[in-house]
């Protein structure tokens, strides 16, 4: 004994019935696109202003750091100058008054002019590389802080992406 089938009724959408919920569903993605144009000009405002910061830090550094390096080699020289005047002076004296002596001192002080020459230029090297040292790793820490915010700029920017992608699409499929 079977059951009688049972008729499908299917409800009759209209055409006018779907072009009225298509236009409510563009006017509600035109809006949504709005409001994400203008987040995404804010946005932009913000970088912006960041990259107009970092850029004015970094030229103050760079100034800062041009003035102490010039500072430093004025002083170095000034004092190499100093040295060399003396050691030249002393030179000189010894030269004049004890010429008859000159032949049998003339290694010895030879000697005790290298010597003290070698450590000047001992001192100079060890202040040059270590002025070197300081600046590579200022250099390296602006470098390495240039670098940081043009990473965070990007993560801000692709993360900006996903939303708007995930707002259209939660939008597409009504969630929202």
């Amino acid at each position: 004994m079977g059951m009688p089938a049972r008729k499908l009724e299917f409800e009759e959408v209209t055409v006018e019935d779907r072009l009225t919920k298509l236009e409510s569903s563009v006017e509600r993605l035109q809006s949504d696109v709005s409001e994400m144009k203008g987040d995404i000009r804010r946005l932009d405002a913000k970088i912006d202003t960041k990259f107009e910061e970092v850029n004015g830090k970094v030229d103050t550094v760079d100034k800062s750091l041009s003035a102490k390096v010039d500072t430093v080699d004025k002083s170095l020289s000034a004092k190499i100058d100093a040295v060399d005047k003396s050691l030249s002076a002393k030179i000189d004296a010894v030269d004049k008054s004890l010429s008859a002596k000159i032949d049998t001192r003339f290694d010895e002080v030879n000697r005790k002019f290298d010597a003290k020459f070698d450590e000047v230029n001992r001192k100079f090297d060890a202040q040059k590389d270590s002025i070197a040292a300081k600046f590579d790793a200022v250099n390296a820490s602006i470098a390495a802080l240039a670098f940081s915010n043009q990473k965070s700029v990007s993560k801000l920017i692709m993360w900006a992406v996903g939303l708007i992608a995930a707002l259209v699409t939660a939008r597409g499929f009504h969630w929202l």
